[in-house]
Order: structure tokens, then C-alpha cells, then sequence
């Protein structure tokens, strides 16, 4: 079962995609299709699996949850990681990581 996550602030991911390069190419680098990108970068559709928001992260150069949320609270704690909540929501719970539900 794959986990999603949803963008936080597609306007400066948007600056940040733009800064990097032609959105075919940064959508193509992180394993996504330019429509869908796109798609992510309005606002229209921004919940995209965890890996290919890892994926894009990484071709950008920023620090995984940079500009992500997780938008599955059942998500297995491993796999949330840095994606799990912002320091700044309120609403953000503490995991236990040591595998123990």
C-alpha cells in the first residue's frame, strides 16, 4: 500500500521547479509526468505518492519534508519520516519509532 503525502506550498515548490530548469526536465528527473507536475505545482491534484515527493526533493535539492506532509495519519512510522508534520502545525502528534504500536 503506497503512502501519500500532500504539497504544503506549492507556490514556492512552484519558484523552485522554475529556478531549477524546464518542468519537462525536473518531471522527468523525478520520475513523474510533465502533466502531473503540473498538476502538483497549481494546487489542482497536490497529493502524490511518498516516494516520487522523495524523488522530486531530492532532484531539487532540498531536505525531504521541505515541502510535503504526510496525508495518511495510518502511515507505518518508518516510512513517514521527516514527512510526518512541520514543526509549526499545532495539530502534529509525536511517533513512537520503536516499532511498537
Amino acid at each position: 500500500m503506497a503512502t501519500y503525502v500532500r504539497a504544503c506550498d506549492a507556490s514556492a515548490l512552484r519558484q523552485l521547479v522554475e529556478a531549477t530548469g524546464r518542468h519537462a526536465d525536473v518531471a522527468f528527473m523525478a520520475g513523474l509526468s510533465q502533466a502531473r507536475l503540473s498538476q502538483v505545482l497549481s494546487g489542482a491534484s497536490p497529493v502524490i505518492p511518498l516516494r516520487q515527493a522523495a524523488k522530486l526533493e531530492d532532484v531539487l535539492g532540498v531536505p525531504r519534508g521541505t515541502f510535503f506532509v504526510l496525508d495518511d495519519p495510518e502511515a507505518s512510522a518508518e516510512l513517514i519520516g521527516p514527512y510526518f508534520a512541520h514543526p509549526e502545525d499545532d495539530s502534529a502528534e509525536e511517533i513512537d519509532r520503536s516499532g511498537v504500536a
